[in-house]
């Protein structure tokens, strides 16, 4: 063992008196031990991107791959897919304004496993990508980031929808899974009301903003480039290709929100909370009785008596 060490001494020695002869070998020797740091980090970066998307979904307690369907949940027919689809159109028709530093795509739908969720509108850049969430209501409109329900008010009755800035933030961990491979990507989620509904008392870091305001919004971030020309066509492509526009698929997705609409109305009928599992009780407020929750203030779910 002493003799081991002996032997290493005097390589360690020999080597560094090479070093000392030739200094100017300490430069590639440098360049190779960033060369492995960036391989590292890159991997720890990777790695990350997934570790954060699962602790996302873990924390929240909602799949960011059915954010779609829990939003949809409150469907009453299918004239009401309708009037979303035509808010759906009049944002695209929009977006169609912008300039070629621009790439817009309309209405895209991805499968992450088993999984499938839809992106109204999703804007490519230099600049970043505009991740954009599309409502066409009507009414008053009351919500906070925090909530899992936004409030829908008229004269003589309210409305619960899915926290649409939720929603959003879904789908933003959903094209960081697509796009993994793509560093120092800037993501601008924007939820867009394209109806005659007001927006009284939003409390939101995320913009939400009526159609008119969308196109300066968008240009109000585009200052800083982050992606390169040529990472704007491959993840365009990448999206392209990750789409699923079948009609099959769009079937099977719309299945997906009238089962998760049945099984809420289900429970409903049976005086049990959806959110939490408690027993409905009837209730009486500003503008007539309604089901709210017996694990009120713990649970904030209401809804009308049919």
């Amino acid at each position: 063992m002493y003799a081991f060490f002996y032997l290493m001494q005097d390589k360690f020695f020999t080597i560094k008196e090479f070093i000392i002869e030739n200094p100017e070998i300490l430069i590639p020797l440098f360049l190779i031990l960033l060369f492995f740091i960036a391989i590292i980090a890159t991997s720890y970066t990777q790695k990350k991107v997934f570790d954060d998307f699962e602790k996302s979904i873990s924390k929240n307690r909602i799949h960011y791959f059915q954010v779609l369907e829990k939003e949809n949940s409150y469907f009453q027919n299918d004239d009401e897919y309708a009037i979303g689809k035509a808010g759906e159109d009049r944002v695209a028709e929009e977006l169609s304004n912008l300039d070629d530093n621009y790439i817009v795509l309309n209405n895209c739908m991805f499968r992450i496993k088993d999984k499938t969720t839809q992106i109204d509108h999703i804007v490519v850049s230099e600049y970043g990508i505009f991740v954009i969430e599309t409502k066409n209501y009507s009414g008053w409109i009351f919500g906070n980031e925090k909530a899992k329900y936004w409030r829908q008010s008229f004269k003589t009755e309210q409305h619960q929808f899915y926290n649409p800035v939720k929603q959003n933030h879904g789908h933003v961990y959903t094209l960081k899974y697509l796009l993994y491979k793509f560093s120092n990507i800037k993501y601008f989620p924007i939820v867009v009301f394209a109806g005659t509904a007001e927006l009284k008392e939003i409390n939101s870091t995320m913009p939400v903003i009526y159609e008119y305001q969308l196109l300066d919004m968008i240009k109000s971030f585009s200052d800083t480039k982050c992606i390169s020309h040529e990472n704007v066509k491959r993840i365009v492509q990448l999206l392209e290709d990750r789409q699923i526009d079948s009609e099959e698929h769009l079937e099977e997705h719309i299945q997906n929100i009238h089962k998760q609409k049945a099984s809420r109305q289900l429970q409903i009928k049976k005086r049990i909370c959806p959110k939490c599992g408690c027993t409905l009780v009837i209730r009486t407020g500003k503008y007539g009785d309604f089901y709210g929750c017996s694990n009120y203030p713990a649970c904030h779910f209401t809804t009308n008596i049919q």
